[in-house]
């Protein structure tokens, strides 16, 4: 869209015997402001993503573009803003963290203004221009937008099939495999387009039949949901009804009745079942729908979305709130030195002492549900004297035992009839950190969990273990990449099944035991 404005402005200001930088540079404004307000808003993922918070590294450019069109006087004194416009980019490129920082709040305009003062002072002859004037640095710059859009799926490609690309060895991999792939990409596609000799009307009709193409294919193929990308529409049918009074929970009959057809289930996944698979019985519908509350990370966002899926088909059976964070784990304190999880600790602390009393005591459920995978196994640094302690020392043991045994008396004090504990299948993803990827680490979390919920129960609360791990090993699912593509999150259609097979009647099962 931005070459077809940039060229609308062009034309309106030409007719009107005006330079197009005064629009520019409105452009620029306009949208500097803007950006921070839409962090502010709706949050770090529409200001990293959407177009508009992002304009503003692309306007400024625009603004250094246009105004040296116009031919300025370019003083030798410019030269000295390259040296230190470079030291600035270089130090926001190592501090910056990787999960938060200027471009998850809007704020990315002032390092885009440092850019095109490197650009700036680039124009002049300069010790800078010299050194990057050298041919090799002279050739990444002019492949430099293939090796960003190459390097991303070389990367990932290469983390599942087992390369760690932040050890020396599998980063230089990674990037002669991104520099091969981009070299092809520059002599074979690129050039070819660049310096093809086409008439604008004859660009315009290919991308016209291009664009065309595209849209015809996005209206055939089905909408699926992204990562992390809630279905609405099943989470609010599956939503608990706090309308309805909260009546005693009754089981209504003793005789055990097959399990119902959902619709959730596919063949394709029916090929992986094995014999191994335990399918539970789904019992007579309760005298009130059972109220489950899922409490998770990103694991159980996608539990909890199949469990809303099958409390969808079976109303009678059960109601369903979810309460997640990306990362949200329940060891609340310390600091994770595996990768940046200072935003995920953050919004763990928001869920779990904010939201949690508040949701349970607005909703007043009858199972909760605690789910967490990888973020409370990684390394921690409780502070500098200790160091940085691995689940495997009996301090960092200790501490997350402490804090799950909190957690549950929290619940069991707020009057919720039955905790559940999940103990998660432990992920086959290949971290680029290397210790996430330690089976004994998850070992231990599943240890404390049984710990903390036995030693609940023998003090008078209901709290259970659904052993999701064993579930998985016995039905054969541990590596299945049907389950899970990424090694570590269901899908939509697995988390279902799940729900189906053993999750949803094991949790009313749960309930209605008591």
């Amino acid at each position: 869209m931005w070459p077809v404005t940039l060229l609308a402005m062009w034309r309106w200001s030409a007719r009107r015997g005006r330079s197009v930088l005064g629009p520019v540079v409105a452009l620029a404004a306009l949208f500097s402001v803007l950006a921070p307000i839409i962090g502010w808003w709706l949050g770090p993922d529409a200001a990293y993503w959407s177009t508009p918070s992002r304009l503003p590294e692309l306007l400024i450019g625009a603004v250094l573009a246009v105004w040296m069109r116009s031919g300025p006087v370019l003083t030798p004194r410019l030269g000295l803003l390259a040296p230190l416009a470079l030291a600035i980019v270089v130090g926001c490129s190592i501090g910056f963290p990787a999960g938060s920082g200027p471009a998850f709040t809007g704020w990315m305009a002032p390092f885009a203004l440092v850019s095109a003062a490197l650009v700036l002072g680039l124009q002049v002859d300069g010790p800078v221009r010299s050194a990057l004037s050298w041919s090799p640095v002279v050739w990444i710059g002019k492949v430099s937008y293939g090796l960003y859009l190459i390097h991303w799926p070389v990367f990932v490609l290469l983390r599942q099939h087992g390369w760690h690309t932040t050890t020396w060895g599998g980063a230089l991999v990674a990037v002669a495999v991104t520099a091969a792939l981009t070299a092809i990409s520059f002599v074979a596609l690129e050039q070819p387009v660049r310096v093809a000799r086409w008439t604008p009307a004859r660009t315009g009709t290919f991308a016209t039949i291009a664009t065309a193409g595209v849209f015809a294919m996005v209206l055939a193929v089905p909408v699926g949901g992204g990562f992390l990308e809630a279905n609405q529409d099943v989470l609010d049918q599956a939503a608990i009804d706090t309308r309805v009074p909260t009546e005693t929970l009754v089981r209504e009959s003793t005789t055990s009745v097959a399990p119902e057809t959902t619709g959730v289930p596919s063949t394709e996944l029916a090929t992986t079942t094995t014999v191994g698979e335990v399918v539970l019985p789904l019992p007579p519908p309760p005298n009130r729908p059972v109220r489950i509350l899922m409490v998770g990370d990103s694991t159980g966002f996608y539990v909890g979305q199949g469990l809303a899926a099958w409390a969808v088909a079976h109303p009678r059976h059960a109601q369903t709130d979810l309460l997640w964070c990306q990362g949200c784990g329940f060891v609340l304190d310390g600091r994770v030195t595996s990768f940046d999880a200072a935003p995920f600790v953050e919004r763990s602390n928001d869920v779990v002492r904010r939201q949690v009393p508040e949701t349970v005591a607005r909703l007043h459920p009858d199972v909760v549900v605690l789910m967490t995978t990888i973020d409370d196994i990684a390394d921690r640094e409780w502070s500098p004297d200790e160091g940085v302690l691995t689940p495997f020392d009996p301090r960092f043991r200790s501490r997350m035992r402490a804090q799950y045994a909190t957690l549950t008396a929290s619940l069991v004090a707020a009057g919720v009839p039955t905790v559940v504990w999940v103990v998660p299948p432990i992920p086959t993803t290949m971290f680029d950190t290397a210790d996430l990827g330690e089976r004994a680490r998850y070992m231990v979390q599943h240890d404390v969990i049984r710990e903390v919920a036995s030693e609940a129960a023998s003090a008078g609360g209901v709290v259970k273990v659904a052993e999701m791990a064993q579930w998985f090993a016995d039905a054969g699912h541990d590596g299945d990449a049907k389950w899970r593509p990424d090694g570590t999150h269901l899908t939509e259609e697995s988390a279902g099944w799940l729900a189906d097979r053993w999750l949803g009647p094991w949790l009313v099962g749960a309930a209605l035991a008591g």
